[in-house]
């Protein structure tokens, strides 16, 4: 018999690689046995032990303005993207000049309740919830999974995630 004092341990010996994943060692005394811990200081992801992957410090959303496709694609023609780091609420001036299909639009990308990563384009320069609508979400990735995200048609323009952007 056990007490309520005493620790149960349980086993790591078969969690993955969780600083690949970007998240803290498998902790055996949790309760699950072979989950990694919460990601890593300043990377993002669903909270909690997880296996799933946390996104870099320099993750973003990325808009590809009056595009076809995304980077990468045959049929993309070479467009300078609006990029919306993670966490912050990224807005075109009013001249469009930054995101010419959206001027004065502003847009933000954070992890939802549900645990997916989620870019939403707003009207107000805050990006207040009542002003935002959700126009793509992307699932985390596993460490066994391709780690490319989707890129959607919104309107005139192409989204996609990166997990790597870098202002130039």
């Amino acid at each position: 018999c056990v007490g309520w004092w005493e620790v149960v341990a349980t086993t790591c010996a078969q969690a993955p690689d969780c600083r690949a994943l970007r998240r803290n060692p498998c902790d055996p005394r949790f309760s699950i046995p072979n989950v990694c811990g919460e990601c890593l200081a300043s990377t993002h992801g669903l909270n909690g032990h997880q296996n799933s992957m946390c996104l870099n410090t320099t993750s973003c959303g990325v808009v590809f303005p009056g595009q076809a496709a995304c980077m990468g694609s045959e049929v993309a023609t070479p467009q300078v993207p609006f990029l919306i780091p993670f966490g912050i609420c990224a807005c075109d001036d009013g001249t469009g000049l930054q995101w010419k299909t959206a001027p004065g639009k502003c847009a933000k990308v954070f992890v939802s309740f549900s645990g997916q990563y989620t870019l939403q384009i707003c009207t107000s320069r805050k990006c207040e919830a009542p002003s935002c609508t959700t126009v793509a979400q992307w699932l985390p990735f596993k460490l066994e999974q391709n780690s490319k995200f989707e890129c959607f048609r919104i309107g005139a323009d192409t989204i996609t995630l990166s997990d790597g952007c870098k202002a130039s």
